[in-house]
């Protein structure tokens, strides 16, 4: 239960720290609107995060040549769809309100299902996969309407990032099945991961025109850059290690599910209560 709630909490708090900061100044937003060079950020955090913590509990440093080697090809996929899945969740905010957003990342048991299928080879029974259907349908219809604000663009970044948080846990517990032997716990995992995250993201960053809009934010206001970046960040970093617990202690649907079921915000009060009230009346 502890998981759970921590999950949770962290998962509100990043959700409305993120849309907060991707949104537009004359909005009520920080306009941080840099997904690639945000993310980066986040996963170099939760690097920096999985060293200290082996250092702190040495039971967990179980890095090792050999576990590289054995396992290279699976870690660099999993880091391409972990950063791919982050940038383009965070992408979507700039583009999509968060309602629309939790809407669209409630499917997300969908493509686990089917992930879990080809991947695990696991197979559910029909009351198992009519519950997912109706915990699904339940969480959108539980979501708040907060904004009509929705485009092509920002509908296709969340649903991309759907299909890439249904795959994530059922990679994550593919490689956390055999831990005894080959010593992918939950910490060398996000090791891995937030390694080789931080490089793809640093040379998609590279190519991008965030360089330029970077630059030019931190010029004007350096002490909220440098605020949203450490907020951001540390959250990332907690958000991140209690995921691959979660998926460890329970299993790659039903984590997703439980994400599901408790993915639902309450009231944006970022946005203050008469936009709310606003954006829910019909035109």
């Amino acid at each position: 239960m502890l998981i759970i709630f921590l999950w949770m909490f962290l998962n509100f708090a990043l959700n409305f720290f993120n849309k907060w900061a991707f949104t537009k100044v004359e909005d009520g937003g920080a306009g941080f609107s840099f997904p690639i060079f945000y993310t980066m950020w986040n996963t170099f955090a939760s690097f920096l995060g999985a060293n200290l913590l082996m250092v702190v509990s040495p039971s967990t440093r179980t890095l090792s040549w050999k576990q590289f080697v054995d396992n290279k090809f699976a870690l660099l996929v999993f880091g391409v769809v972990f950063s791919s899945n982050i940038v383009t969740n965070n992408a979507s905010l700039v583009h999509i309100s968060l309602s629309v957003n939790q809407v669209i990342k409630c499917l997300v048991p969908i493509p686990a299902i089917i992930f879990s299928y080809f991947i695990e080879k696991k197979k559910y029974s029909y009351p198992v996969l009519t519950a997912a259907g109706v915990l699904t349908a339940g969480a959108v219809l539980s979501i708040p309407y907060d904004s009509p604000k929705v485009t092509l663009l920002g509908a296709f970044l969340a649903l991309w990032s759907t299909c890439m948080s249904g795959l994530r846990p059922v990679l994550t517990a593919l490689m956390l099945s055999n831990s005894k032997e080959s010593g992918l716990t939950p910490v060398p995992l996000l090791w891995y991961d937030a390694l080789f995250s931080t490089f793809f993201l640093l040379f998609a960053f590279l190519l991008s025109d965030e360089l330029i809009s970077v630059s030019g934010y931190f010029q004007q206001d350096v002490g909220s850059g440098i605020a949203i970046l450490a907020g951001g960040s540390f959250m990332a970093f907690a958000y991140n290690i209690v995921v691959f617990y979660l998926v460890k202690v329970t299993s790659s649907l039903t984590s997703v599910v439980v994400s599901c079921t408790l993915d639902a915000p309450p009231k944006p009060q970022y946005e203050g209560r008469n936009k709310y009230q606003r954006g829910c009346e019909r035109p």
